[in-house]
């Protein structure tokens, strides 16, 4: 038997494929009528057997409630899940590349404890710079606005999904320095970077027989297409493309009018919408990502290890009809998922893709409306006068139209004595008061099975709403029952952010990233009401000494939450991390500044006070000097004074002598 050709191959794979898609398409049908109902009644329309059974004159009212609160839990699941933030740790013991190894011995030279610290030091260097580039690439994507759109179809329909990450190519331009003339010139680069792609239920289609929706080998997508979005993947030039452009251009040339037809729901959605469109000529693809064993890629054509020819290894497949436009192998590892799966209620395991919100009160909103109905049918009932009329009693011929300002003319004859008046009032119990008690009970009903009492939607009322903390105090208890709703979230966003993480390490592997992390959702957020965690930030800010808050506590990230406690949009009133350094920077040039005044200050009042002091001792010194030569010359003056004394004394003495002698001589 000759070996088949894997153009022979492809197509008998297409065929399969398109057999098990065509399977799974009919074992969906009961979840698109779920489907259906909950889209209905989100937009206010009765199902078609309920509409029919309700008479052409009687009211058709349908009060929306079941969209005024899934809305709100929207919002609510939207604001709450952009504060649950992810980290990327390293993991207990983490595993580095031998270059880096190596560095670390050498530089640590032979200390095992030293080498160890070493390690995990560099491991959580990689870790942050992932998160780093993760959280970069997240902004740059504008993935809220895909999260957003999860979630919204998560509560509408019970899932949403997204699918990725897409490698795209986008132009980027950095400057570098021409060797000719040593100047700056623009050089532009292609770069891929990551996408994620929102999925609509509508063109999901999973394996009903799955155990659940993370346990299904194999999951279907329709994607329709233009005829020239279609021609766009026609590339003969590109010898890597892992598209089939000969199977395209054939297929295209035999079907000029594309292969879209409407299905059946969106049939139903527009007749709902009163919408009138043609299936027009667009090309729908069928996508299947599952799992082949390594044998069955062998045999395709692929290259794998004789190791893994016995496991099983993620294949991406995509259809037109039955014809393979496109096969590849996911880059990605086994446990990495490609589509990614918000369950709105995920305790709930007997349905595959959960219950939806509007699932979860259809009742009330059916009671609701059948109050609603009555109410309006008995109130225009009554609404207008009724009256009885004895025509006996009224002049032949009178208008018998009631109308302001009328004048009835009675005939009075023998036969009419009695004294009933022609006209009297005829007055019908509306019951609205008791169907109003009936339409209040089911929208009570309504608050309790959704857990949306009105306290979370604003309308409180009493001793609570005296303080912005009372009310915000109810508000947080009435959140504590999405914990649930938020911990499905967590497990969508590890999804998403382990799958980025192998998307980096597989098309931007550069070496300050890799490593061995782990991927943490950070549930610390509690569901109080903002104001509370923003009081309670501050308060604890005030109980930490100074010492301790000026070493330990993130000033910035502080100031951010904080301000997103208050709904302020922080991005324009915190620095960036650049303006922080350059504050830094200022401020330690303006310290050393300052530090070099108070040193010349100082300066200055030494070199006065040694003045002062130079000048007190000359002074002293001069004193000193004056007083001794005063001393001095009073001294000689007095030896002076002593010394004419005594010379007057022997002067005296002599003259007496000399008398003495005068008068003894004969």
């Amino acid at each position: 038997m000759a070996k088949e050709s894997r153009k022979e191959k492809l197509e008998k794979l297409g065929s399969a494929l398109r057999a098990e898609f065509e399977r799974i398409k009919r074992d969906r049908l009961p979840l698109e009528e779920r489907w259906l109902r909950s889209y209905r009644q989100w937009k206010g329309i009765y199902d078609p057997e309920i509409e029919c059974a309700i008479p052409a004159d009687r009211s058709h009212t349908y009060p929306r409630v079941t969209r005024v609160k899934g809305l709100h839990l929207i919002s609510r699941l939207i604001d709450l899940s952009s504060e649950r933030n992810f980290d990327i740790e390293p993991s207990p013991v983490p595993s580095i590349q031998n270059d880096d190894l190596v560095e670390i011995v050498q530089q640590v030279q032979g200390d095992p404890d030293a080498i160890e610290k070493a390690i995990h030091k560099l491991a959580r260097e990689r870790a942050d710079n992932l998160k780093n580039r993760v959280t970069d690439q997240l902004k740059e994507m504008d993935y809220e606005a895909t999260l957003n759109r999860v979630i919204k179809s998560g509560v509408m329909y019970g899932v949403g999904i997204a699918c990725g990450p897409l490698t795209n190519s986008v132009t980027r331009r950095k400057w570098e320095i021409e060797p000719s003339s040593g100047q700056y010139v623009p050089v532009y680069e292609n770069e891929n970077v990551p996408e994620f792609e929102y999925v609509s239920i509508w063109d999901f289609y999973p394996d009903m027989s799955a155990p659940n929706i993370r346990s299904m080998d194999k999951m279907f997508r329709t994607i329709r297409l233009a005829r020239h979005d279609i021609s766009n993947l026609i590339d003969d030039d590109d010898e890597d493309s892992v598209y089939e452009s000969d199977t395209i251009r054939k297929w295209l040339e035999e079907n000029p009018h594309g292969n879209y037809a409407r299905p059946n729901y969106q049939k139903q959605m527009d007749e709902d919408e009163e919408i009138r469109v043609t299936d027009g000529d667009y090309y729908e693809l069928v996508s299947f990502y599952g799992y082949m064993s390594g044998q069955e890629l062998e045999d395709l054509g692929f290259d794998v290890p004789k190791q893994s020819l016995s496991t099983s290894a993620p294949l991406e497949v995509v259809l037109l009809d039955d014809k393979v436009i496109k096969i590849r192998t996911s880059p990605y590892p086994v446990d990495v998922p490609y589509y990614h799966i918000f369950i709105l209620d995920p305790d709930d395991d007997s349905r595959i893709v959960g219950e939806s919100f509007p699932e979860s009160v259809r009742d009330s909103q059916m009671g609701i409306c059948a109050a609603a109905r009555q109410i309006s049918d008995n109130s225009a009932v009554v609404c207008g006068p009724m009256v009885e009329i004895d025509t006996q009693k009224l002049r032949p011929g009178s208008d018998k139209t009631l109308k302001s300002f009328q004048v009835f003319e009675r005939e009075n004859n023998s036969l009419n004595q009695d004294d009933n008046p022609a006209i009297r009032n005829v007055s019908i119990d509306s019951r609205i008061t008791e169907l109003l008690a009936v339409y209040n009970m089911w929208k009570d009903l309504m608050d309790d099975e959704s857990m949306i009492p009105p306290v979370s939607m604003g309308n409180v009322q009493g001793e609570a709403m005296r303080t912005v903390g009372g009310v915000s105090q109810i508000a947080g208890a009435a959140n504590m029952t999405l914990r649930n709703m938020l911990r499905s979230i967590d497990r969508y966003t590890e999804s998403v952010i382990s799958s980025l993480v192998e998307w980096n390490y597989e098309f931007k592997p550069t070496r300050d990233i890799l490593g061995d992390t782990t991927v943490v959702i950070d549930k610390s957020m509690s569901l109080v009401a903002k104001e509370i965690r923003g009081m309670r930030l501050i308060e604890t800010l005030q109980y930490l000494p100074e010492r301790i808050r000026d070493m330990h506590v993130k000033g910035g990230e502080l100031a951010r939450q904080v301000f997103d406690t208050q709904d302020i949009n922080s991005k324009n009133l915190l620095n960036t991390p650049e303006e922080v350094a350059q504050s830094q920077q200022a401020q330690a040039e303006a310290a050393q500044v300052a530090l070099e005044l108070d040193r010349a200050r100082a300066n200055k009042l030494n070199a006065s006070a040694e003045a002062q002091r130079a000048t007190t001792a000359m002074r002293l010194q001069k004193q000193e000097a004056d007083t001794l030569l005063a001393g001095r010359k009073q001294a000689f003056e007095e030896q002076s004074a002593q010394s004419d004394r005594e010379l007057e004394a022997s002067k005296v003495l002599g003259d007496l002598a000399k008398a003495r002698l005068t008068s003894s001589t004969p």
